[in-house]
């Protein structure tokens, strides 16, 4: 039972550590002050698919709105150097204190790069409304291990615009 605790401790300073270095940006001229400091790694020799076809937002460490960088182009929308899938509009888009699948894609794919997910998120105007979730485990389509990402689940405690930041490794979106 003793070394069980000792485990237990370990994976959670382990988490505590690897979330708690980055703080929550409040303001979109925050997080892409962060971006620009943000440790950048070299380009992996095989991205996954999604990254050479075409989709909504920037390959720049800049953020990005669903709604005013127009549509999602292939389902997929880019930050820097993260690609997330969900449905962000519609009736099934993202609602307040519902959990909702989020695919998090980035550019050094998981299967060979084995970092941690990282999401941090304020509303904006009110950055007391934050969230922040680590996330270890990935996963791949049937196929190719190339599309590999992080699947979540997450939860907006209140409606409004939120800025979220997502790191895993040297990849920052």
């Amino acid at each position: 039972m003793r070394s069980m605790s000792k485990v237990i401790t370990a994976t959670l300073l382990a988490v505590a550590t690897a979330s708690g270095a980055q703080s929550i940006a409040a303001t979109v001229d925050a997080a892409e002050a962060e971006a620009k400091t943000f440790p950048r790694g070299e380009l992996p020799g095989v991205a996954s698919p999604l990254f050479s076809q075409p989709f909504g937002g920037s390959a720049e460490r800049k953020c990005i709105s669903p709604s005013r960088d127009g549509p999602i182009r292939n389902g997929s929308l880019r930050s820097g150097e993260f690609i997330i899938r969900t449905t962000f509009g519609g009736p099934s888009g993202l609602r307040q204190n519902r959990d909702h699948k989020i695919l998090w894609m980035p550019l050094h794919n998981p299967y060979e790069y084995r970092d941690t997910l990282v999401i941090r998120a304020a509303r904006i105007g009110d950055a007391a409304d934050s969230l922040r979730k680590v996330i270890s485990n990935w996963a791949w389509s049937p196929g190719l291990k190339t599309n590999s990402g992080f699947p979540s689940l997450v939860r907006f405690p209140t409606a409004g615009d939120w800025l979220v930041v997502a790191t895993a490794g040297n990849d920052w979106g």
